[in-house]
């Protein structure tokens, strides 16, 4: 954890002593982590990286072969010149999980060069809580779902997959949950059912939606896939493809973004069978059944892509200073940290390598005006 956070902290060098005692106190298998976690703030704090240098050519010596070979990689790395050097300390621009999540999604749909501008963002799948698991299954990312459909694959890429919002209560007798894929001028819905009725099997099962907040003008259902079978205690998907078209900007460099509100009515045939009869479902006479859901929303932070950056202080600090505002608003919150947190929240932002962190003291004179 101090190897990833600890170099973006407002004053890092403060750990190098807390981090260079474990080396002298504890065991071989502690050592190693706290000279991998040396190596870090020497390659990504350039203010502390002759003293850290220092500090790991007197840990050479070390009885343990490990522990040498993380203190001989760290200075070797420390040695070489830019660019080669950042890439070897540069913090991921997203989790491990992630970008396994990432890379699935890329294979669905591969563009020509596999790189960080062309790898799609998705969000990692959240692992689900059960008493009783008998088989772990692998979870896939919400993105897959939608790459794997041709329908979609005019589209272009995803600008966004949202995490899954719940629309029925947990415990009902089926559960739905929505994601969100943005593109470029449609939003695809992806709607998971789970059938959990003993008994009974969902066939042709889709969504009607209404639009219960925003503008007629600018949405349209563009394509409805159903999904033909779902059976008893399983999840599938059926999906719902709207195109937007923005509004008509008030000055020339601004952007309109399309929010909405949506009402959902899931339909579907209901069919009572046996297990030994599942072989011959098509011959079973069913009946229609229709089944309301919760409202959902498709909001500004749906569209706010977020892209993949290798280096972002060192992108950051080239930027001009046309690219740059400032402001003073009042916002209702208790503090500066509180209100990042829900600025990042509310627009769907993304912060990098710790640029989230507030430092100790700001804005407590100012209380909520800060």
């Amino acid at each position: 954890m101090l190897a990833q956070h600890g170099p973006d902290a407002v004053a890092p060098a403060r750990f190098i002593r807390f981090i260079y005692n474990r080396i002298i106190l504890e065991d071989a298998c502690v050592r190693a982590a706290a000279v991998e976690a040396l190596g870090q703030f020497a390659g990504r704090v350039p203010s502390v990286r002759k003293s850290v240098a220092e500090l790991l050519r007197g840990c050479l010596k070390d009885e343990n072969d490990e522990v040498r070979e993380r203190v001989v990689l760290a200075l070797q790395g420390l040695a070489a010149e830019e660019p080669d050097r950042a890439l070897l300390f540069a913090r991921l621009p997203l989790s491990p999980a992630q970008l396994h999540a990432s890379l699935q999604a890329f294979q669905q749909r591969p563009a020509e060069a596999l790189d960080w501008e062309h790898l799609p963002v998705v969000a990692a799948p959240v692992a689900k809580k059960e008493e009783k698991v008998e088989a772990k299954k692998e979870e896939k990312p919400a993105a897959s779902a939608v790459f794997s459909v041709p329908a979609f694959a005019a589209y272009g890429p995803v600008v966004r997959s949202s995490v899954p919002v719940l629309l029925t209560e947990a415990e009902t007798e089926y559960r739905v949950s929505v994601v969100k894929h943005v593109f470029a001028s449609h939003v695809v819905l992806q709607f998971d059912v789970s059938n959990t009725v003993d008994g009974q099997v969902m066939c042709d099962v889709r969504m009607e939606l209404q639009l219960e907040e925003g503008d007629e003008a600018q949405w349209s259902v563009e394509s409805v896939l159903p999904c033909k079978t779902i059976g008893m205690n399983e999840e599938a998907s059926t999906f719902v493809s709207l195109a937007f078209q923005p509004a008509e900007p008030a000055e020339a460099d601004e952007v309109e973004v399309p929010e909405a509100s949506f009402s959902a009515v899931m339909k579907f045939v209901v069919k009572d069978v046996e297990e030994e009869e599942l072989d011959a479902l098509d011959a079973i006479e069913g009946f229609d059944e229709e089944y309301e859901i919760e409202s959902f929303r498709v909001e500004f932070a749906d569209f706010v892509a977020r892209p993949l950056i290798s280096d972002f202080r060192g992108q950051w600090e080239a930027l001009k200073a046309a690219s740059e505002a400032e402001d003073q608003v009042a916002l209702s919150f208790e503090d500066v940290a509180s209100a990042v947190k829900g600025v990042l929240e509310v627009l769907g932002l993304y912060a990098y390598e710790g640029s989230d962190r507030v430092a100790m003291g700001v804005g407590e004179a100012r209380g909520r005006e800060a």
